[in-house]
């Protein structure tokens, strides 16, 4: 029995250490979140995600991060290439943004492109 209690605290550790916050999983969607507070948010973000067909086939993982006075959605980088976002996609993150901020994030939004680490490459603004 305390061989179970122990490997249940360990797992339980292991799911909360992961430095990228709380999680909202779905699918290939995993939505971690820094402020507890944003949970709401970050089921929202989940399912604007699916019901506008933005789930591909691979895992994807976004992480929200509130700041004083906005909010900040960080999306692991998917396209080849440097450090440059091309031109049409810049545009499309553009308009999600606008979006997002319409539906989702009153007090403002920026999305920022990161590594897998969820490292700053790119900001779209």
């Amino acid at each position: 029995m305390t061989k179970i209690l122990l490997l249940s605290s360990l797992i339980l550790l292991t799911a909360c250490s992961s430095g990228y916050g709380h999680q909202a999983k779905g699918e290939n969607l995993s939505v971690y979140f820094m402020d507890k507070t944003d949970e709401g948010k970050a089921e929202k973000v989940a399912f604007y995600w699916k019901e506008n067909g933005l789930i591909t086939g691979k895992k994807q993982d976004l992480q929200i991060v509130k700041l004083s006075e906005s909010h900040q959605l960080n999306i692991i980088k998917s396209f080849e290439g440097g450090q440059s976002i091309p031109f049409e996609e810049r545009k499309l993150l553009l308009n999600l943004q606008t979006k997002l901020e319409e539906e989702i994030f009153s007090d403002g939004l920026e999305i920022i492109i990161c590594n897998d680490k969820f490292e700053s490459i790119h900001k779209i603004n």
